[in-house]
């Protein structure tokens, strides 16, 4: 529980630097999908579920799969990669995950916003995709939620985040984007 209490925190710091206009590089292994431009990189670590259940905040899933930042911003025709990862990214914990990854998926609330959708981890444990080019493929909205899945029906994580195509959010936009 501690690992995942740090997980939420480290994620919840790595948006707090992106929406502040931190211009501070940070390595691959955290969030730099957080920031402005290019392709971007994030992660999901996957620990085990201590509180597994059906009731309002929790899983089902053996695993939960948290995102290492709550927002991604996303450029049109970019691509945004995941890396998969067990155990919070740290062996020789007491709250291992030991459920099969390979079918952990993204499921995304808009499916003409990326592609492809769902994304499915490959090989490499990670799960990449594009977004869209096409500005009517946004509906109305530049942020387009969704939701990390062990595998095809099961939902093993909160809801994050991509806000596509927008100069006000992130570094140095000077605002959140809402």
């Amino acid at each position: 529980m501690k690992k995942l209490l740090l997980v939420a925190i480290l994620a919840a710091a790595a948006t707090a630097a992106a929406c502040n206009g931190s211009k501070e590089s940070t390595p691959a292994s955290s969030s730099p999908a957080a920031s402005g431009g290019g392709n971007k990189k994030a992660t999901i670590y996957f620990t085990k579920n201590l509180d597994q259940g059906t009731g309002t905040g929790q899983y089902s899933a053996a695993c939960i799969g948290i995102v290492s930042t709550e927002h991604i911003f996303g450029d049109k025709g970019k691509t945004i990669t995941w890396k998969v990862k067990k155990n919070g990214g740290e062996p020789g914990q007491d709250d291992d995950c030991t459920a099969d990854l390979s079918k952990v998926n993204l499921q995304f609330d808009n499916s003409m916003a990326v592609s492809p959708n769902p994304a499915y981890v490959d090989s490499n444990d990670e799960i990449t995709v594009t977004v869209s080019s096409n500005e009517g493929d946004y509906n109305s909205s530049k942020r387009q939620k969704y939701q990390v899945y062990i595998n095809a029906t099961t939902p093993a994580g909160p809801d994050p985040i991509i806000i596509v195509n927008c100069s006000s959010c992130g570094p140095g936009g000077g605002g959140r984007g809402d």
